[in-house]
């Protein structure tokens, strides 16, 4: 499909089921549309801005309070003391909110469609796909047997769903929660990345 530049600013985000290449889709989609990235590179964001331990944010990322988190931690841009999970959650929603601000981007996961939604004029995009699909994909790129692919797939699954429907209003994958929801099983990666596009080119906000 040929597309143009952005109308306005486009921010995009992607929720997606591990092993369904929601990131790779992401990152064709801002590629397409010559704008910013966003996946990992927010940790770097959130280390840099809050000056807070990027390792920490690693161990963290995307995971929900767990009993260690409830201890206490001074908040870098408020000072105050809080819990933890307190904390990282405020980092990181303002590390979100300050790559939006910059205007047109994609953003992977970490509940930006709930962060970013009240705001800005997004869309969100949630990409799964069948377990068999996930496994091999999985197997393929981590070099994982059929077992250890399936049992990593459904522990991230398990911890992404805990993480979003602890910190946001709603469960993760829903469809209310989305514009767009995607088989990328079923229409392959490039041809997902076609849909967003599309979806955008109706929505008005490519030329």
């Amino acid at each position: 499909m040929d597309i143009g530049k952005c109308r306005s600013d486009v921010i995009v985000t992607i929720g997606r089921t591990f092993g369904s290449g929601g990131s790779e889709i992401g990152k064709k989609v801002a590629e397409k549309l010559e704008i910013p990235f966003y996946d990992k590179e927010l940790l770097e964001i959130q280390a840099r801005q809050s000056t807070t331990n990027l390792e920490k944010l690693e161990k963290y990322d995307e995971k929900r309070a767990s009993g260690f988190l409830y201890s206490m931690a001074f908040n870098p841009y408020t000072g105050d003391a809080m819990p933890l999970d307190m904390v990282l959650q405020d980092i990181q929603t303002r590390a979100i909110e300050a790559v939006a601000a910059h205007g047109s981007c994609v953003i992977i996961g970490r509940r930006a469609n709930k962060i970013l939604r009240p705001n800005y004029d997004t869309l969100d995009v949630f990409v799964s796909a069948p377990i068999e699909k996930r496994i091999a994909r999985i197997s393929e790129k981590d070099g994982l047997s059929e077992k250890e692919s399936r049992d990593k797939i459904q522990k991230m699954d398990r911890t992404r769903r805990a993480y979003y429907n602890f910190y946001g209003d709603g469960d993760w994958g829903e469809a209310a929660n989305y514009h767009l929801c995607i088989d990328s099983g079923d229409l392959g990666i490039d041809n997902a990345v076609e849909m967003i596009l599309y979806y955008l080119k109706l929505k008005g906000r490519l030329l």
